[in-house]
């Protein structure tokens, strides 16, 4: 049933021990492991708690994104619940098989070559000789590096363990898998080939588990995202809202740690007008306003994307030794440049003037973008049409009006047009 729970974490905690001793002898070693089976284990005296506290539950047919800072504990849940690793508290319930891709060289025999390593894998999995003789043309194929199966894969490169490895997780049948980072894998056509395959596979109602810092990737997969940070689960929801809310944290840090790094401690945090004049220091032009129209009531920054919405930006001229074209260019919560326009042809005929004022407008019509966070950057181009200026200087949201008991299946798109679309059957 596509409700059922194929995992199910509970109260899940992992602490390691910090300041341990250094390199122990193996006799220590196998010291160590008999006290250990012999006795219970003693409490960490310096513990450094990985995961704290982590409970979700994900259901058959759902592809799961985890997200967050390098050291939030993406790894360490991973690899628990792959069974590589036992909590320290709490649980994991599998109602399903795991096939996992982690890290590079996991699940492999070094001194077997390719082609030993996929029937030893397919064995560990269960399948018996005679099943994984009929997979592995097709695996082989896949991984794109049937020149080195009989190579041991100690020598192979990253990118080659990769392939085999993703090959291998997905043509031997689990209803669960678990994948960390593993669109790394190769060029960008191998990428895009291990992007068809997933989405073959979810809808034949496999379940995933993903790890990815691509947030391209995550968005066009995944259902549902966990956003980790020190151990705990900050944020649990839609794919949109969770990315979107994950990237304006990004980049606040990014800003105070820059202006950490070049201001005094105690320095106020510049505003956006100080911001801009810093930055256009060396531009062609000086902004003075910028008013956004929409006869909504949703407040600042909010707005409903069934209406138009108007901008309106004045500025002035500083220079006119050369041509230059003023445009905005529209982004999505990740950055994705969607549309834009701008002064192209209005100082193609005429060059503008010195110390004169403007007034650019534009109008994004009604039903054009659909619900979350977009961001307008402006770009200065040159008469050489090089780039000279591009910085971020509007960020708003999109709503949209939902009925109660609306059916229609909401879609990870930017852009919703209102679509002309006719279903009727055919008479034979």
């Amino acid at each position: 049933m596509q409700n059922e729970e194929v995992l199910i974490v509970e109260n899940l905690s992992k602490a390691f021990e910090l300041n341990q001793q250094g390199p122990l002898l193996f006799k220590d070693v196998l010291k160590q492991s008999i006290k250990n089976i012999l006795k219970p284990q003693k409490e960490l005296q310096n513990p450094f708690w990985s995961l704290k506290d982590i409970s979700f539950t994900l259901k058959k047919g759902e592809t799961l994104g985890i997200i967050g800072q390098n050291g939030a504990g993406k790894s360490t849940l991973l690899k628990i619940i792959s069974g590589l690793m036992s909590p320290t508290k709490g649980r994991i319930i599998l109602h399903q098989e795991v096939a996992s891709i982690l890290e590079i060289g996991s699940g492999f025999h070094p001194d077997l070559n390719g082609k030993e390593n996929i029937f030893f894998n397919g064995q560990i999995m269960g399948y018996t000789k005679a099943e994984i003789e009929k997979k592995y043309q097709q695996i082989v194929d896949f991984s794109e590096i049937e020149e080195f199966m009989l190579t041991p894969v100690k020598y192979y490169s990253s990118g080659m363990f990769l392939r085999l490895a993703f090959s291998i997780a997905v043509h031997f049948d689990r209803e669960l898998m678990v994948f960390d980072e593993v669109m790394a894998v190769g060029d960008q056509r191998f990428q895009n080939k291990c992007m068809n395959k997933i989405t073959e596979l979810k809808n034949k109602n496999c379940t995933f588990v993903i790890v990815s810092h691509n947030f391209r990737e995550v968005a066009n997969l995944c259902d549902r995202i966990i956003w980790l940070k020190e151990g705990q689960i900050h944020m649990d929801g839609k794919t949109y809202e969770v990315l979107t809310e994950y990237i304006k944290q990004d980049e606040e840090d990014e800003k105070d740690l820059k202006q950490s790094q070049t201001e005094n401690a105690a320095f106020q945090k510049p505003s956006l007008r100080e911001e801009l004049d810093e930055v256009l220091k060396e531009s062609h032009i000086k902004i003075h306003q910028l008013e956004v129209r929409q006869e909504s009531d949703l407040g600042a920054k909010v707005f409903y994307n069934h209406l138009p919405l108007q901008f309106e930006l004045t500025f002035s001229v500083l220079r006119h030794e050369e041509v230059f074209d003023l445009a905005f260019v529209l982004r999505d919560a990740l950055k994705t440049p969607l549309f834009g326009g701008g002064t192209f042809e209005f100082f193609q005929k005429q060059k503008p003037n010195k110390n004169q004022e403007y007034l650019l407008q534009w109008i994004i019509p009604g039903n054009l973008l659909g619900e979350g966070y977009f961001k307008i950057s402006l770009v200065e181009f040159l008469d050489n049409n090089r780039s000279f200026a591009n910085y971020e200087f509007y960020e708003f949201e999109m709503k949209g009006i939902t009925k109660i008991g609306d059916p229609t299946p909401k879609f990870f798109t930017p852009i919703k047009p209102p679509l002309e679309i006719n279903l009727k059957p055919i008479k034979k």
